[in-house]
C-alpha cells in the first residue's frame, strides 16, 4: 500500500494529482508529523531501491530467455509465438520498472494491480495455514495446466490470471455452501455411522504402508485388535511397481474354509506427483477403460504374489483366500486393478477400500465392480476428481470469471481502512482519486483480458472415475455427513481452499471420521481405541 500511495499520491511524478486542500494540510502538519511522514518517505524509498534491483535483474534475465535469430528448431509460427511471449513479459518488467522509479505515465494503471494483490492477500493475513494453502495451490494448478497445452491446443491456458482464481474460490465458497452440500445430497443413501470403525482400520491398514522400515510395519500389525503376522514387504517404489507390504492373520481358525490375508499398497507422498501420475492417458481394459500406469502396477503385484499366496493357501489346507486391499491415493488405484485381476480366481474373495483414490476406471467398469470395490472420498479431495478434461474445464471456468467487482471491493475498503489509519497523510479525495485509477485500470486493463464467456467451450467430458461403491463424508454446517454416490458425482473438480488437505490421510481422512465419530458420540475428546500412525 505503501508502494502504491508513493505511486499515485505522495510521489513527486505524479504530485499534479494532490488537492489543493490536500497541499494545505501538508504544509500544515507540526515537526513531529513531518518526522513520521519523513520515515514513511524513508522507508519507502529503500523499498524502492530493493525492488529496482529485481526488476533490473528480472529484465536482464528475460532479454537472455529471448531466442536467438540462429535458433531454427522451431517452426516460425512457434518461434513468433515465443518471442510475442517474451516481449510481452519483457514490456511488463519494463512497465514496472517505470511504475518503481516513477517515470512511466502508466504507473498508476499498474499500481492498481499491486493495490488489489496486496489488498486481497490481506484477507488471509491472519491465518498461516490458509495463506500456505493458497500459494500451494496456485503453484500447482499453474505449473499443471501449462502441461495441458499439448492435450488442448484450442486453449491458451498461459491467460490465466492468478488473481482470478482467488477471487473463484471466494465464489465457489459463496455457492457451495452447507446448504448447496445438503441439497446435493439429500437423495443420496446415508452411511451408517458404526461403519465408520471399519473403514478407520482400513485406513490404518493404508497408512502403514507408508512406513519406511519393516520394523515399523511389523509393530503397527501388532496393534490392531485383530493381530497380523508380516509375511512380505517391498520397501521400495519403481515406476509401476509400488512399495505394499502382505500380512497373514494371526491365530486363524484350523478348522475355518478361508485364510485371512492382508494387501496394503503404498500411495505418494507429494501431492504433485499425485496429480501428474492422474493426468495419464486411459487404455482399453476389460471392455472399458483404465488409466495404464495403475493398470501396470495392479498386473505386477498379481504376478509377483500369486502364485506365494496360492502355495500358502495349499499348505493351509483351507479353501479359500479372504483378500483385503487396502489403499490411499496412488496406493488406493493400484490395490483396485489388483483387487479385478486377484477376483478373476474363485480360490480370491476380495473385497478392496481405497481412500482419496484416482479416476481410474470407465463408468461401466466402476459400475461392475461395486461388490468389491469401495472407494471413500473426504469432502472436496481433487484426486478422485483429477483429470485432463476436469482440470480443463476448471482453468477455462477460472478464465471466464469476471473477478473485477470483488477487485473493486476489495481496493475500496483497503484504501478506506488505510485512510482512517493515516487521515492526517490521506485525505477522502485521495481516496476518491485512487479509486479513479482503480476503475480506469479494470476497464481498460483487467476486464478486456478476462476471457469472454463461451469462448472456450472445447469437448472435454472426463472418461475415468473413482471406482466401485462411492461414499462421500461432506461437512453440512453443523457436523460430518456421509453418502453413498454415484461414481459420476465426482466428475468435476470442487474448486476449495481444501481441496489439497482433504486428500492427505492425517489432516483429512483421519480428521473428518474423528470429527464425525465425536459428534456421534456427543464426546469432544473421543478418539480411536487404535495407535495413530506418524508417517
Amino acid at each position: 500500500l505503501a508502494k502504491f500511495l508513493n505511486d499515485t499520491i505522495l510521489g513527486d511524478a505524479d504530485d499534479d494529482i494532490i488537492s489543493k486542500d490536500q497541499r494545505r494540510k501538508k504544509s500544515a502538519v507540526n515537526t513531529k508529523s513531518i518526522d513520521f511522514f519523513g520515515k514513511i518517505k524513508g522507508a519507502v524509498g529503500d523499498a524502492v531501491e530493493n525492488v529496482t534491483d529485481v526488476v533490473e535483474n528480472v529484465t536482464q534475465a528475460v532479454e537472455k530467455a529471448k531466442p536467438s535469430k540462429e535458433d531454427k528448431s522451431a517452426s516460425s509460427e512457434d518461434g513468433e509465438t515465443i518471442r510475442s511471449g517474451s516481449e510481452g513479459f519483457t514490456s511488463l518488467t519494463t512497465l514496472v520498472s517505470g511504475i518503481i522509479l516513477g517515470k512511466d505515465s502508466t504507473s498508476n494503471e499498474e499500481a492498481v494491480r499491486n493495490l488489489i494483490d496486496t489488498a486481497r492477500q490481506n484477507v488471509d493475513v491472519g491465518d498461516v495455514d490458509e495463506s500456505a494453502s493458497l500459494d500451494e495451490l496456485y503453484a500447482l494448478f499453474r505449473d499443471l495446466w501449462l502441461n495441458l497445452d499439448k492435450t488442448f491446443a484450442e486453449v491458451d491456458f498461459s491467460r490465466f490470471d492468478p488473481t482470478a482464481l482467488f477471487y473463484f474460490l471466494e465464489r465457489e465458497d459463496e455457492v457451495k455452501n452447507p446448504s448447496w452440500k445438503r441439497m446435493m445430497h439429500r437423495y443420496m443413501k446415508g452411511v451408517d455411522v458404526r461403519m465408520v470403525n471399519e473403514l478407520f482400520d482400513a485406513l490404518q491398514f493404508a497408512h502403514l504402508a507408508y512406513a519406511c522400515k519393516e520394523t515399523d510395519i511389523r509393530q503397527g500389525l501388532e496393534s490392531f485388535n485383530e493381530k497380523y503376522e508380516l509375511v512380505y514387504y517391498e520397501p521400495d517404489s519403481d515406476p509401476v511397481q509400488p512399495s505394499h507390504y502382505l500380512a497373514l492373520k494371526k491365530g486363524q481358525s484350523r478348522w475355518g474354509n478361508t485364510l485371512d490375508v492382508i494387501l496394503s499398497v503404498r500411495g505418494t507422498s507429494a501431492v504433485e506427483d499425485v496429480l501428474t501420475d492422474c493426468l495419464g492417458q486411459p487404455v482399453a481394459y476389460r471392455g472399458g477403460k483404465a488409466h495404464d500406469g495403475f493398470v501396470r502396477s495392479g498386473q505386477h503385484i498379481v504376478n509377483l504374489h500369486k502364485p506365494l499366496l496360492l502355495e500358502i493357501l495349499k499348505v493351509s489346507g483351507k479353501k479359500k483366500i479372504k483378500l483385503r486391499v487396502f489403499g490411499h491415493s496412488l496406493g488406493a488405484a493400484t490395490g483396485t486393478i489388483a483387487g479385478i485381476e486377484f477376483n478373476d480366481d474363485e480360490r480370491f474373495d476380495v473385497k478392496v477400500v481405497g481412500f482419496g483414490c484416482p479416476a481410474s476406471l470407465s463408468k461401466d467398469l466402476s459400475e461392475q465392480y461395486n461388490s468389491i470395490i469401495t472407494t471413500v472420498v473426504n469432502d472436496a479431495d481433487m484426486i478422485p476428481r483429477m483429470s485432463g478434461s476436469t482440470l480443463a474445464k476448471a482453468a477455462i471456468a477460472i478464465m471466464n470469471y469476471d473477478y473485477t467487482p470483488k477487485a473493486r471491493r476489495d481496493a475500496e475498503q483497503a484504501l478506506k481502512e488505510l485512510q482512517s489509519n493515516a487521515s492526517i497523510l490521506i485525505g477522502e479525495s485521495d481516496v476518491k482519486t485512487a479509486m479513479g485509477f482503480v476503475d480506469k485500470a479494470i476497464d481498460q486493463i483487467i476486464r478486456p483480458n478476462i476471457v469472454k464467456d463461451g469462448a472456450l467451450r472445447p469437448q472435454i467430458e472426463p472418461e475415468l472415475f473413482p471406482p466401485g461403491r462411492c461414499i462421500h463424508f461432506y461437512t453440512d454446517g453443523y457436523s460430518v455427513s456421509g453418502s453413498y454416490v454415484p461414481c459420476t458425482f465426482f466428475d468435476e473438480l470442487d474448486v476449495a481452499r481444501t481441496m489439497l488437505d482433504d486428500h492427505l490421510i492425517k489432516r483429512g481422512y483421519r480428521r473428518v471420521f474423528l470429527e464425525l465419530m465425536r459428534e456421534y458420540h456427543d464426546d469432544e475428546h473421543y478418539s480411536f481405541d487404535r495407535k495413530e500412525f506418524d508417517f
